[in-house]
């Protein structure tokens, strides 16, 4: 019988903690290889924010549960080449929490799933094209966010070096 999914314990954010919950089996299909040594490169669009600024960007999210499925696979953390690309609507979740509070009238929830998945290797990117259509100066994001020409160019820049593209 399986367990409901509100029991204790059924979702599980095994490599980054609070975010990107994730229910693990062994028996499935198209499971990540381990072991071959080759990483997974893969970059992640994220260009909305889905939810109100008071909570954190689903893509961010995701990109956590990718991290957390990945490694709950076996893939080790040295494998995993990951870089998220956010643009357009997601733009607001890599401000400063200085700059985020004098908008929103509180801090970036966005910065503490950020910092976890800096800590673990993700890249975590924003087009400075979207920065300029939003009206931010460029010293209003976070230092802990690489500043990029756009996503567009990140994404097909990474798409020549052999990433994946994955829209969120």
């Amino acid at each position: 019988m399986n367990a409901p999914k509100d029991e204790p314990g059924f979702w599980q954010t095994p490599t980054i903690d609070g975010y990107g919950p994730v229910h693990y089996w062994d028996d499935v299909a198209y499971r990540p290889s381990v072991g071959n040594g080759d990483p997974y490169k893969i970059v992640f669009f994220i260009n909305k924010q889905e939810v109100g600024p008071d909570q954190i960007n689903e893509g961010l999210d995701r990109v956590a549960r990718a991290v957390n499925l990945y490694v709950a696979s076996g893939v080790p953390l040295d494998q995993l080449k990951f870089v998220a690309v956010l643009t357009g609507g997601a733009t607001p979740a890599t401000l400063n929490n200085e700059q985020f509070h004098k908008i929103n009238g509180f801090d970036n929830p966005n910065l503490p799933l950020i910092e976890k998945l800096r800590k673990v290797g993700v890249d975590i990117s924003v087009c400075d094209q979207s920065v300029a259509a939003h009206h931010y100066d460029r010293t209003w994001v976070d230092k802990s966010v690489t500043q990029a020409l756009s996503g567009l160019t990140t994404v097909t820049t990474l798409e020549h070096q052999g990433y994946s593209f994955m829209p969120l």
